[in-house]
């Protein structure tokens, strides 16, 4: 089994590239203002609203009961 081993660390063993470090970002993160009200388009203006189960300071309902 040894001898197998060896040989296939001889092939192969050598044929794998190292690891490469991890990539940086394309772009560094910033900040971003928010766009003026008048220079959204009237049917888009009230659509970024917040959901009412992410709202801060409510508490989470209770998941539904899984079925089968």
């Amino acid at each position: 089994m040894r001898r197998f081993l060896d040989r296939y660390q001889r092939n192969y063993g050598a044929r794998f590239a190292p690891d490469a470090p991890s990539p940086a970002p394309p772009w560094p993160q910033r900040e971003v203002p928010p766009t003026a009200a008048d220079q959204i388009q009237p049917a888009y203006r009230n659509a970024s609203q917040i959901r009412p189960e992410f709202s801060p300071g409510r508490v989470p309902a209770k998941p539904p009961a899984a079925s089968r």
